[in-house]
C-alpha cells in the first residue's frame, strides 16, 4: 500500500507515526471533550504527576487541580469552548499530594463543524517557579507573625505553608526546653499518632536531630539500620519516610526541630524536600522567636495595665511641659474626668484652680530642672463639693536612653479616709478609756489568764487594788479550784461556738466574802483567747437571792393551785368510785347468798371483776393526769384507736357538733401507749366542744409526714424524720396571740373560774413529750384551733392487745417465794394466788421481817416479790440486802405508784422485773414465772 503525498510531493506521516511523536514527547499532550472529562492523555503524564492516562481519562479535570485554582481554570475552560483561548497557569495535585505549576496550550476540536472538545499541551514548570514559591512561602510566614493571635494559630499557617511545598500531612513542631531538659510538641498533626507528652531528647528521630544540629532525611530501610546500631529508638508508627531539620536560632542554639513524615509508599520525600525545609526553617525560627517575643510582650503590658489599672495610688506620666502623657482610672477619678483619656494632652491647669495648678507646674519644672525626686509631699485640695482632700505625692523624673529628662512619673495616694480613720479611732480610744474608767461594770483585760487592765469598778467588786490585780492570775478571784476549771472550759466552749462566752460562778473578795458574778468574756482578736480576753463581771449576788425567793413563792404557789386542782376533782373521784365500789361490794353480797343457796354465784362475780376493771381504769386516768403512770408502749395503729373511740367522741361532744375523723387510707405504725393516746384525744375533744357552745364542726385528721431541717429550725423540740400526724381541728372562737404563748403551761385556761383547771393541755403536752413526739397549735381568734401532733413513725409488726381480765388457769410452779406486802389484804390474795399455783410463801409486812426471814430461812429462796413502797424502807435497798446474801435470788416489784425508785421518766429500766397493780390472779401468776424462768 502506498502512502500519501502532501501537495509538494512529500510523503505525509502515518497515524502510527503521530502517536509515536505524542507518546514519547515529553509534554503532556491531552484532549477533554465539552463536558470538561478527559479523553486522552499522553502517557507523559506520569512522569509529572505520577498518574498513569487509565486513572486519568474518563474523570474530569477539575479532579486533578488545586482547589484555589478550579474556578479560574473553568472560567478559561468556558472561553476556550466559545473560541477564545489563550495559555494559561495554574497548579495540579500530583498522585504523591505534591503540588506542580503546569502550563498550558490549547485548541478546539471540531466535527463537521460542531465542537467536540479542546486539546491541549501541559508543560510542567514546578522546576522554574519552585524558587519563587519558596521566596512567597517566607514572606508569607513572616507576615502570618502579625496576623496570627498565638503560637499554636502561627503554626497551624506554617503547616499549611509547609503542605504547598512538599507532601505534609503528617507534620509536627518540637521546642526544646532547655531548663527542664524536655522535648514539648506544641503542635502536632498525624494521621495515626496522637500527640505525645514531653520526652527526654534520647534516641528518637526528634532527639537525634535536636543533638546533632543537622537536616535528616530517612526512609525505613535506613532508620531500621541506625536502630540496629543503637543510634535511634522507634517511637511511634513506622513511617516510610521522615524528614527533621533544626530550628536553629541566630546564636546557632538549636531551640527546636521541624518534621514531616509519609506513611503511603506512592508519598516520598526528596532531597529537595530537604533543602527546601532547611531553607524555610530560618524564617519559622525568627517567626517563633517574635511570636513568643510578642506573647511575652503581651504578657508583661496585660499585667502592667491590670497593676496600673487596680492599684489604689494615681499613677502617671508627663512630659517637660507637665502634659500628661498617661494616667490610671484612680487619677481620672482623683480629677473627677471622665476616664484616664480624657487626661491625655492636658495639664493640671484644665482641672484645678490656677494657684493649685502653678504650686504643682512650680515643683514639676524644680524636678526636671535638678533632677531630684520629690518624695512624700503632703498635699491639700478640694473636690468640686467643697470636701477637703489630704493627698500624699511622689514624683520622680524620666529619662531617655541618653539619661536626658523627657518627662516625670508621678504616684499620689489620697489618704483622707486614712486620716479620718485615724482620727475616728483616735476619738473612739478616747470614748473607749472613758467608758473604761466610768462603767459601772467591772471590765479587765486579760492575757494568759493575767490581768492586764482593770477598771475602778473591777477593784470595787474585789476589793483589791489595781496594783494588788495586775499581773495576777484569775485563780485567785475563785473560790475553789473546780470553780476555776469549769469556768473556763465554759467560756472556752462559748467562745469556739458563738465568739463570746458567758458563765454565773461564784469568786471571793480580798476579805474573804464570796460573791456571785456573772462573768463574760470575748477575745480580742480572733477565737483564739492566747492573744487576750476582754472581761466583764457584774456582781449578781442580790439578784441571785432574789430568784431564790421568786423560786419559793413560785413553788408555794404551784402547791396552791394544784391543791386546788385535786380539790375540784375530788368530788368527781369519790363519785365515780362510790359507785364502782357499789357495784364490787353490792355483786360480792349477791355472790355469798347464791352460795349459801347453793347456787354458783358466776354473773354475780364477772360483774364485780368487771367494776374492778372499770375502778383499775380510773386509777390509770388519773395517774395520767398528774403524769404519775407507768407507760406501757405498744405499735399501733392510730386509726383503728380512733375507730374505737368514734362513738364515745360523738357522745362526749353532743348533737350540736359535728364529728368528722378523716383518717389517712393507709399510715404509718406508731409506739404509743393506747390509754395516753386515748386521753389526750378526749382532752382536745373536750376542749374543742367548750371552744363552740353553738356548735361547729370538729375534725380529726391522720396522715403520713416528713418533717425536714428546715422545719425543724423554726420548730423547737422537733427532729427531721418520718412522722404520723394527728391533727384536732374545730371551728370555734379560736386563741389570743397572748393564750397561744401560754396554752401548755400547767393551771393556764381561758375558761371561766370554776370551768377548768388547765391541766387539760398540760397532760396532753407531757404525753406527747413522754411518747417522743412534739406538739404544735395553730390558732387565730376568730377562726378556730387546730392541734396538731406528730408521733414518730416505727416499723415492725402491730402488738396484740391486752387481754381482758378474766378467769383463767393459773401458770403453776414449785419454787419458794419471799412475799413482802405490806397491805393486809393484798398480801392475802397474792399468797393464796401463789398457794394455789403450787409455790411454797414466806408472807411478810416489812422490811425487817422480810430480812429476819430470809436469814432465818433454811433452804433456797427462788423469788423476792416485794411492794415498792414499804412502812420501814426501800424495796430497792430491801432487795440489795438479800441479793448480796443470796445472789440467785430473783426480783420481781411491784406497785400502784412508783415514781422515781424503780422508773426513769415513766419507763422501766429494762432489767428490772415490775407487775403494776391491780393485777388478776393469772397475771401474777404469769408474771412470777417469767421472772423466774421456765419450770424445772
Amino acid at each position: 500500500m502506498k502512502r500519501p503525498e502532501s501537495a509538494n510531493g512529500q510523503l505525509r506521516p502515518t497515524e502510527e507515526q503521530y502517536r509515536s511523536l505524542v507518546e514519547q514527547s515529553n509534554e503532556v499532550i491531552f484532549v477533554v471533550n465539552v463536558q470538561g472529562c478527559f479523553t486522552y492523555v499522553s502517557p507523559a503524564i506520569e512522569r509529572t504527576m505520577g498518574y498513569r492516562p487509565d486513572e486519568i481519562v474518563g474523570k474530569p479535570f477539575s479532579q486533578f487541580v488545586h482547589p484555589d485554582d478550579i474556578n479560574g481554570l473553568q472560567a478559561s475552560f468556558a472561553e476556550t469552548l466559545q473560541g477564545r483561548y489563550a495559555p494559561h497557569q495554574f497548579r495540579v495535585l500530583a498522585k504523591d499530594r505534591r503540588i506542580h505549576h503546569v502550563h498550558t496550550f490549547s485548541r478546539l476540536l471540531r466535527n463537521a463543524g460542531d465542537v467536540t472538545g479542546v486539546m491541549g499541551v501541559m508543560t510542567d514548570i514546578t522546576a522554574h517557579t519552585r524558587g519563587e514559591e519558596v521566596r512567597a512561602a517566607i514572606y508569607r510566614i513572616s507576615d502570618a507573625v502579625h496576623r496570627t493571635q498565638n503560637l499554636d494559630e502561627l503554626f497551624s499557617v506554617i503547616h499549611g505553608i509547609i503542605g504547598e511545598l512538599m507532601p505534609a500531612d503528617n507534620f509536627y513542631i518540637a521546642l526544646y526546653d532547655r531548663a527542664q531538659d524536655l522535648i514539648q510538641f506544641p503542635y502536632f498533626r498525624d494521621e495515626l499518632d496522637e500527640a505525645p507528652g514531653p520526652i527526654r531528647p534520647g534516641k528518637s528521630l526528634t532527639g537525634y536531630v535536636q543533638a546533632t544540629g543537622e537536616a535528616l532525611l530517612i526512609t525505613r530501610d535506613r532508620f531500621l539500620e541506625l536502630e540496629q546500631s543503637g543510634v535511634v529508638e522507634a517511637m511511634g508508627s513506622p513511617s516510610v519516610d521522615w524528614l527533621g531539620v533544626p530550628l536553629k536560632s541566630q546564636h546557632g542554639d538549636v531551640i527546636g526541630v521541624m518534621a514531616v513524615q509519609t506513611y503511603a509508599e506512592g508519598v516520598r520525600l526528596q532531597e529537595s524536600d530537604k533543602e527546601i525545609l532547611v531553607f524555610v526553617s530560618r524564617q519559622v525560627v525568627m517567626a517563633i522567636e517574635r511570636k513568643r517575643a510578642d506573647e511575652q510582650l503581651t504578657r508583661e503590658h496585660g499585667l502592667l495595665t491590670t497593676l496600673m489599672n487596680h492599684l489604689p495610688d494615681a499613677v502617671y506620666v508627663k512630659d517637660r511641659d507637665s502634659r500628661f502623657l498617661y494616667a490610671n482610672p484612680v487619677l481620672a477619678r482623683l480629677m473627677e474626668a471622665g476616664g484616664p483619656d480624657d487626661l491625655v494632652g492636658k495639664t493640671d491647669f484644665d482641672f484645678w484652680p490656677a494657684v493649685l495648678a502653678s504650686q504643682y507646674r512650680a515643683d514639676e519644672t524644680e524636678l526636671m530642672r535638678t533632677g531630684k525626686p520629690l518624695a512624700d509631699k503632703d498635699e491639700t485640695r478640694y473636690d468640686s463639693l467643697g470636701n477637703r482632700l489630704s493627698i500624699l505625692t511622689t514624683k520622680v523624673p524620666l529619662r531617655d536612653e541618653t539619661g536626658n529628662i523627657i518627662g516625670l512619673v508621678g504616684v499620689s495616694r489620697d489618704m483622707t479616709e486614712r486620716l479620718r480613720a485615724e482620727e475616728a479611732l483616735r476619738a473612739s480610744e478616747a470614748q473607749l478609756e472613758s467608758i473604761f474608767k466610768a462603767s459601772p461594770t467591772g471590765i479587765a483585760l486579760a492575757a494568759g489568764r493575767r490581768l492586764l487592765e482593770v477598771n475602778e469598778r473591777f477593784c470595787e467588786l474585789t476589793g483589791y487594788s489595781r496594783e494588788d490585780l495586775i499581773g495576777q492570775d484569775l485563780r485567785r478571784l475563785y473560790t475553789t479550784d473546780d470553780a476555776y476549771v469549769s469556768t473556763e472550759v465554759e467560756l472556752d466552749s462559748g467562745i469556739q461556738h458563738r465568739g463570746w462566752g458567758s458563765v454565773e460562778t461564784r469568786w471571793q473578795r480580798k476579805g474573804g466574802e464570796e460573791i456571785d458574778v456573772l462573768l463574760n468574756a470575748a477575745p480580742l482578736e480572733s477565737a483564739d483567747i492566747n492573744n487576750g480576753l476582754t472581761l466583764t463581771v457584774s456582781d449578781i449576788s442580790e439578784q441571785k437571792k432574789a430568784e431564790q425567793e421568786r423560786d419559793r413563792l413560785e413553788q408555794q404557789l404551784w402547791q396552791l393551785q394544784k391543791m386546788e386542782s385535786i380539790g375540784r376533782l375530788a368530788g368527781g373521784v369519790a363519785h365515780d368510785f362510790n359507785n364502782l365500789l357499789t357495784a364490787i361490794s353490792g355483786n360480792i353480797q349477791l355472790a355469798l347468798m347464791d352460795t349459801e343457796k347453793g347456787r354458783l354465784p358466776v354473773s354475780r362475780l364477772q360483774q364485780a371483776l368487771k367494776a374492778a376493771q372499770s375502778a383499775s381504769s380510773l386509777t390509770q386516768q388519773l395517774l395520767a393526769f398528774s403524769r404519775k403512770q407507768l407507760i406501757a408502749p405498744r405499735i399501733l395503729d392510730l386509726n383503728e384507736i380512733l375507730a374505737n373511740m368514734r362513738e364515745m367522741l360523738a357522745r362526749l361532744v353532743g348533737e350540736d357538733v359535728q364529728l368528722l375523723v378523716v383518717a389517712a387510707p393507709t399510715i404509718g405504725r406508731v409506739k404509743v401507749d393506747p390509754a395516753q393516746i386515748e386521753q389526750l384525744v378526749v382532752n382536745l375533744c373536750a376542749n374543742a366542744r367548750d371552744a363552740m357552745p353553738n356548735g361547729g364542726q370538729l375534725t380529726i385528721e391522720t396522715s403520713n409526714v416528713a418533717l425536714d431541717e428546715r422545719y425543724c429550725l423554726t420548730h423547737a423540740g422537733a427532729t427531721p424524720g418520718e412522722y404520723v400526724r394527728l391533727a384536732v381541728s374545730d371551728t370555734g372562737g379560736g386563741l389570743t396571740k397572748e393564750a397561744l404563748a401560754h396554752i401548755f403551761e400547767p393551771f393556764f385556761t381561758t375558761k371561766a373560774k370554776g370551768k377548768g383547771t388547765g391541766l387539760g393541755l398540760a397532760m396532753v403536752y407531757g404525753a406527747v413529750k413522754q411518747n417522743g413526739g412534739t406538739i404544735e397549735v395553730y390558732s387565730e381568734a376568730g377562726r378556730g384551733t387546730s392541734f396538731k401532733i406528730y408521733l414518730p413513725s416505727v416499723s415492725g409488726q402491730l402488738d396484740d392487745a391486752p387481754v381482758a381480765m378474766g378467769v383463767e388457769d393459773l401458770v403453776r410452779g414449785s419454787e419458794t417465794v419471799l412475799l413482802v406486802e405490806d397491805g393486809e389484804y393484798i398480801r392475802e390474795f397474792a399468797e393464796d394466788v401463789l398457794r394455789q399455783a403450787g409455790y411454797e410463801v414466806i408472807p411478810c409486812s416489812t422490811v425487817k421481817t422480810a430480812i429476819d426471814q430470809s436469814r432465818s430461812f433454811v433452804g433456797p429462796i427462788h423469788l423476792l416479790l416485794t411492794d415498792v413502797i414499804l412502812p420501814d424502807g426501800n424495796a430497792r435497798d430491801l432487795a440489795k440486802t438479800i441479793g448480796a446474801e443470796r445472789p440467785q435470788i430473783k426480783v420481781l416489784f411491784t406497785s400502784g405508784y412508783a415514781e422515781n425508785v424503780i422508773v426513769h421518766h415513766g419507763v422501766l429500766d429494762p432489767q428490772v422485773q415490775f407487775i403494776g397493780k391491780p393485777f388478776t390472779a393469772a397475771a401474777l401468776a404469769r408474771k412470777v414465772r417469767e421472772t423466774l424462768g421456765p419450770a424445772a
